[in-house]
């Protein structure tokens, strides 16, 4: 049976629900799991190592030499104990290249996650170009996967996991004077935008993840929600005024999760996410009051979705090594 190494690089607190769905997947093939000390906490319940991650908290320059030597040291683990397989489920693209290198050089594949990293400028296309041949990229998009290819790169479109859980349609005793509550989780999301729907609808209370200020009362910011499951499971639907052509929004597939409905700016993502989810997302219009209370006439299958996930990820790591 082939045996994995993961190597989560850079540390994204944001990745952290869907990475522990990667290994509860990927199960006992899995021979080590390296994640940085900031993290760790996150992971107290997956099998691990620790190492310093000290560099994810600097410059670029820092933050670029920290993950290259931090990925040599697991590359070098992984030739000692014979593991040809190392999966990184984060990284900095600066110095990825060199690393993948080293890879190649001891007959080690490499296998990425593309959240954040993807080339959508001409000096990350360069560094994705120079990259060796050992590296498959796991996209999020069919146009991520598309955008790989166009540079000459083994790409493979596969969906983001999905958390199944049970909402809960009590709304804090706080917000009583509004019809309803919108939450608005994602840290990418266009203030100015948020700030004008909020003054469109002042009977409903936006919940802002941030420390933006504004003058509106119906509009409220909190940079660090202490359960943020709990406030997305009370909010009548979720919007993300996002603007993303080749990257996905976590915030969407945990409200889908949770049986939400979502509103987006239009973009190639929300185009993508309404043809996946069909009634569970929208895109903006401007006009909320109709989400609110309203109930969908049946709940995404995340079951079918999340078996469908596993067997291509089953595809990747265990049938094309």
């Amino acid at each position: 049976m082939s045996e994995i190494i993961v190597f989560e690089g850079v540390s994204p607190r944001g990745h952290v629900e869907f990475n522990r769905e990667y290994l509860k997947y990927l199960g006992g093939r899995v021979l080590d799991f390296y994640v940085g000390k900031s993290i760790e906490q996150s992971y107290s319940n997956v099998q691990h190592n620790s190492f310093n991650d000290y560099y994810v908290f600097k410059g670029r320059l820092l933050h670029a030499v920290g993950f290259l030597l931090q990925l040599i040291s697991v590359l070098l683990s992984a030739n000692r104990r014979k593991c040809k397989h190392v999966f990184l489920l984060s990284y900095d693209i600066s110095t990825m290249c060199l690393g993948a290198y080293l890879a190649k050089f001891l007959g080690i594949k490499i296998t990425t996650v593309e959240h954040n990293t993807l080339p959508v400028t001409l000096l990350k296309r360069c560094l994705v170009r120079l990259s060796p041949n050992n590296v498959t990229y796991i996209c999020l998009m069919p146009s991520a996967a598309k955008l790989l290819e166009g540079l000459g790169k083994e790409a493979l479109y596969i969906d983001l996991p999905i958390i199944k859980r049970e909402a809960t349609s009590v709304i804090d005793e706080k917000n009583h004077n509004y019809k309803g509550v919108v939450f608005c989780p994602s840290s990418s999301g266009n203030f100015t935008l948020i700030e004008k729907r909020a003054s469109q609808n002042p009977n409903i209370l936006f919940n802002v993840k941030g420390d933006n200020k504004s003058k509106l009362n119906n509009l409220v910011c909190t940079k660090y929600f202490e359960d943020y499951y709990k406030s997305m499971a009370e909010c009548d639907f979720v919007y993300l005024p996002v603007n993303f052509d080749y990257r996905v929004s976590g915030p969407l597939y945990e409200a889908i999760g949770l049986n939400k409905t979502v509103i987006i700016s239009q973009c190639d993502f929300a185009q993508y996410a309404k043809q996946l989810f069909g009634e569970s997302v929208n895109i903006d219009n401007g006009e909320f009051g109709s989400y609110i209370n309203a109930k969908h006439t049946g709940r995404f299958n995340v079951n079918s979705y999340n078996e469908n996930v596993m067997s291509r990820l089953n595809e990747v790591f265990f049938l094309n090594i």
